[in-house]
């Protein structure tokens, strides 16, 4: 129970760490509309969505502060948690038993036959998944004006000589994740997960501890809004509409199943369940909330997205979804304006002009090619095919090109982080608002 110090005036806790004057969330700068949307959508839900923007992941946040002191000896009880289970780690702080209790309980939602069929329903479709989770998923997750506000303090997005690292990091996550079994206990995307989960609450202590974090104006760096926004909408929900678009088509049920990976997913990740979606109509109807009351993409988020085009048409490292044959016969600026078509035909017009993408050609030609893939698909779909099949063979490929000897090095570490924030922040008004010139 917290006690009066710990609860603000508007009744929501005070996160740990957070400044005793944090504004209620409605009174965030990046907080808009927000009495309109109430006339939209359910009002007490939107209010929940809000809310969460001031609230974040405090039992992982624990557990990584009990850890932090005894660095190597907090290390090796983590490794120990996630490969032996919690009861094999001698004396462990009682905070990362709580966190180990709650990602060792299974909801009694989950249908592990289900989130293996999401698993494949994803990745079916071949070398087409990492195109989009790349432009319209992690392109279009830049946008969120609050939730990118921690990526630009690190500059791990960036830098192009680490932004390739943290690329590959973010799509080796979701092979894990969304991999058969991946999420099961003893699964790669289930440790990753932990990992990953506790490798935010460096960020947030990082960030958070900035003189130059804006508390009344962003909010809690990677608040519960924000993981939910990143794993229901960017990764799952974007994903499926952008394979759509290309010209694929995934029947209700196989929706149903990618939204229940996601959904689990996303609990281990710590979004709360009164926040978490349940069903593909509720993430939908949830994220328009989110989109709804988010300000609109400053510079600072269009910076992010074009490092992201920069990187991604200069580098030849990790997995190469497009072609070789083609990169290599495109000049740096067809290869940028590729990027833009991809982006305007997998997202929407509306994003684009907000992220100042411009509206070229190239899009008549990935609109061209989604057609001829959607005649291929419903070949396809009629004769006999084996789905898992093809799934793995996708990740296989995918995993060999992003592989890692060490999964700990796959991960940015606490210190990592925290000496990125402490180097940026001498230039970061420059950072966040230097003009962008590709």
């Amino acid at each position: 129970m917290n006690s009066a110090a710990d609860v603000r005036t508007d009744g929501l806790p005070r996160p740990a760490d957070a400044p005793a004057d944090l504004v209620a969330a409605e009174a965030l700068g990046r907080v808009v509309n927000l009495s309109s949307v109430k006339r939209r959508f359910d009002p007490q839900l939107v209010q929940t969505v809000v809310d969460h923007m001031t609230l974040g992941d405090e039992l992982a946040y624990s557990a990584w502060k009990a850890l932090r002191p005894v660095k190597a000896r907090g290390r090796q009880m983590l490794n120990q948690a996630l490969e032996e289970g919690i009861d094999a780690v001698e004396n462990p702080p009682v905070e990362l038993v709580r966190l180990f209790e709650h990602v060792d309980t299974v909801p009694d939602w989950v249908d592990w036959d289900q989130l293996r069929r999401g698993s494949v329903a994803i990745w079916r479709v071949g070398r087409f998944v990492p195109i989009c989770l790349g432009y319209s998923s992690i392109g279009f997750g830049f946008s969120s004006y609050g939730g990118t506000k921690a990526l630009n303090f690190t500059r791990l997005l960036i830098d192009e000589d680490r932004a390739g690292a943290r690329m590959a990091e973010t799509l080796r996550w979701v092979a894990a994740v969304t991999s058969p079994d991946g999420m099961r206990r003893n699964g790669h995307g289930f440790k990753y997960s932990v990992r990953v989960r506790l490798v935010h609450c460096a960020v947030r202590f990082g960030v958070g501890h900035s003189p130059k974090w804006q508390w009344n104006e962003w909010g809690l760096p990677i608040t519960n809004t924000d993981l939910f926004f990143t794993t229901s909408k960017v990764f799952c929900a974007n994903l499926v509409s952008a394979l759509e678009l290309l010209g694929f088509r995934y029947s209700d049920q196989e929706k149903e199943d990618i939204f229940a990976l996601w959904r689990y997913i996303a609990y281990v990740m710590g979004v709360p369940d009164e926040l978490n979606h349940v069903d593909v109509a509720d993430s939908l109807y949830k994220n328009e909330i989110v989109l709804a009351v988010e300000r609109e993409p400053d510079e600072a988020c269009r910076i992010l997205l074009h490092s992201l085009i920069g990187y991604s048409t200069q580098s030849t490292d990790g997995y190469q979804p497009i072609p070789v044959w083609l990169m290599g016969n495109m000049t740096q600026r067809q290869k940028i304006v590729m990027s833009y078509g991809l982006l305007r035909q997998l997202t929407s017009d509306e994003f684009c002009e907000s992220m100042h993408i411009p509206d070229t050609r190239f899009k008549y030609v990935v609109k061209a090619a989604s057609r001829l893939i959607a005649l291929k698909e419903m070949v396809a779909r009629r004769l006999p095919h084996d789905d898992t099949r093809a799934a793995l063979a996708t990740l296989r490929d995918v995993k060999a090109a992003l592989a890692i000897d060490d999964d700990e090095k796959a991960i940015a570490s606490a210190d990592e982080v925290g000496r990125a924030i402490q180097k940026n922040e001498a230039d970061l008004d420059t950072t966040m608002r230097r003009p962008v010139k590709l």
